[in-house]
């Protein structure tokens, strides 16, 4: 195998309020990893204290290409957190190899749980390790020569990365790499049992998380506090809830008991809405707390929202001396009430309630359809939005199932943002593009409309009827927004306008016929159209000619 025998076969994109992040599944050898391509830890998986290199091994590998024992790499471990999440991490490695750090996954070689949640432990692992800075990962199929389900694996893997990933743990890439030997960048062996099965998993996976779109939503916070405690803290949280009644009037405590980890779903999404949707999150620090995986799991999303929402949400309140704190856990400030003190209690609730005034946040959300499949995409700049919510108002009354893309304008700089705005575009039916000076000005409006306007000469199911309307006398145009006349909708016709562009768009995308009255006629005529851009084009036989000559099925 040469060294560029690591190739990424697939890869699945997830949007974050982050970013683009991306999980990739690798082909070849691991340790084949080219320098520049450098990551910030390598995953390895071992039975519990057994560092032996053996010929399979991912730490056989590492011992015969860059002669590193990880036998004597576990002898000076950076942290040994194997009691709470079966996991130790590395000081940092020579800088010779193409990995920054070695994390550890240990495992019982009588499982205590099902290989795929145990596996998560990784990740909350990474919540320390990358300490709210961007990092990357490269793992191979963990516990697949332990015997474990290689399906069940890779699946238990992608969906914990892409979970953590959406609850901002700031994973940039995860590369899965599934150990096979190539030749000229073709499998040629491997020694996986379901290789195909794999792979098609990964396959599904990712139309999975691909169709996922998200939208900029104001979320109203529901809580003032979001409680974290274990069961044996009881008393102490009933404590805290009394003083902090007593500290703001009506405040609302989210009791962490109403959630409780489910293996079979996504807890840690719910667990994060909840805590977004919290001005502060409280931590009941005991050495029970740090006994109970619920409360472990609450504590890493709780510093993962710290991240994401640039705002101080985290409050730990110690109550009860921990005899080994995890190393990270202790880098967070937190408020000593020791040992149970009143007193200590009420001072730090009267401290936070001063910071409980906060009411809404913005979050991007994922949409509730499917993203790629729009009936109506709505292109208009800022400055136009009062006049794109009319047409969104009407075409929600006249048909309130249509699938409408109303994007917020000034979200679109970022570049994966754009990116997914096209990707829109490309699976939408018509777009309503509403021009303006502002419009003709924007980069991104000019980008949108170019695209709209390439699918709109394509024929089949590939076309996109474009209908661009124009808010004001314009002065000058490009000439790529010549081609296709434009709808008069300035202020002294716009209601006008409105009232009849959104019921035809909505009698053709159901599949009716286009009212041909006198009324829509007039709207439609030379002389309208004229007005805007002269042209000896007769704009509403050409669109209603269009709009008939391409057939579609609702999606």
């Amino acid at each position: 195998m040469s060294e560029a025998e690591l190739i990424v076969a697939n890869s699945i994109k997830v949007l974050t309020q982050n970013g683009e992040c991306r999980v990739d599944l690798c082909l070849g050898d691991i340790t084949r990893l080219p320098m520049e391509d450098k990551m910030d830890v390598i995953v390895i998986s071992a039975f519990r204290g057994d560092y032996s290199p053996s010929p399979q091994s991912v730490i056989g590998a590492l011992q015969r290409t860059f002669n590193l024992s990880v036998e004597d790499v576990a002898k000076d471990k950076e942290e040994d957190l194997r009691k709470l999440y079966s996991c130790w991490w590395s000081k940092p490695l020579p800088s010779r190899l193409p990995y920054r750090r070695l994390l550890c996954f240990e495992t019982r070689r009588v499982m205590d749980g099902r290989p795929q949640e145990l596996v998560a432990n990784v990740f909350r692992c990474l919540v320390p390790i990358l300490n709210n800075e961007d990092g990357t990962v490269i793992t191979p199929l963990l516990n697949a020569q332990q015997g474990a389900d290689e399906v069940a694996m890779l699946k238990g893997m992608v969906e914990a990365a892409v979970n953590w990933m959406k609850a901002g743990l700031p994973l940039r890439r995860m590369k899965l790499v599934l150990y096979v030997q190539l030749k000229d960048g073709e499998v040629q062996g491997h020694s996986l049992k379901r290789f195909e099965d794999v792979t098609k998993t990964f396959d599904d996976l990712k139309e999975r998380y691909e169709m996922q779109l998200l939208l900029p939503k104001a979320v109203p916070l529901e809580f003032d506090v979001y409680l974290s405690f274990s069961k044996e803290d009881e008393e102490v949280a009933k404590v805290i809830k009394e003083k902090l009644s007593s500290a703001k009037e009506g405040v609302v405590i989210y009791d962490s008991s109403q959630q409780a980890m489910n293996t079979d779903n996504v807890f840690q999404q719910d667990m994060y809405s909840v805590m977004m949707k919290s001005a502060r999150i409280v931590t009941v620090l005991s050495p029970n707390y740090l006994k109970n995986n619920a409360c472990i799991e609450q504590y890493n999303i709780a510093l993962c929202c710290n991240r994401r929402a640039l705002r101080d949400m985290l409050a730990p309140f110690y109550v009860d001396s921990v005899e080994m704190m995890p190393t990270y856990m202790g880098l967070v400030q937190y408020v000593d009430c020791r040992p149970h003190d009143p007193s200590k209690i009420q001072d730090a609730c009267s401290s936070l309630s001063v910071s409980l005034s906060i009411t809404l946040h913005t979050e991007l959300t994922v949409a509730e359809f499917d993203p790629l499949r729009y009936d109506v995409f709505l292109s208009y700049s800022h400055r136009d939005t009062e006049k794109a919510n009319c047409f969104v108002d009407m075409l929600q009354k006249l048909a309130p199932n249509l699938k409408i893309f109303f994007d917020v304008q000034e979200l679109k700089a970022g570049k994966s943002w754009q990116r997914t705005l096209y990707h829109s575009i490309d699976g939408s039916r018509c777009m309503l593009a509403l021009i303006s000076e502002p419009y003709l000005k924007s980069a991104v409006c000019q980008e949108e409309f170019a695209l709209a306007q390439a699918k709109h000469f394509q024929k089949g199911k590939q076309h996109l009827q474009l209908v661009p309307i124009s808010l004001e006398d314009l002065d000058t145009i490009q000439p790529e927004f010549t081609h296709i006349p434009m709808v008069k909708g300035t202020p002294d016709v716009f209601e006008d306008t409105v009232n009849t562009i959104c019921p035809a768009v909505v009698h053709w995308l159901t599949g009716g016929k286009v009212d041909t009255s006198e009324a829509l006629t007039k709207m439609f005529d030379e002389d309208n159209v004229s007005s805007v851009f002269p042209t000896k084009f007769s704009f509403f036989l050409t669109w209603a000619s269009h709009m008939h000559e391409f057939e579609f099925e609702l999606y």
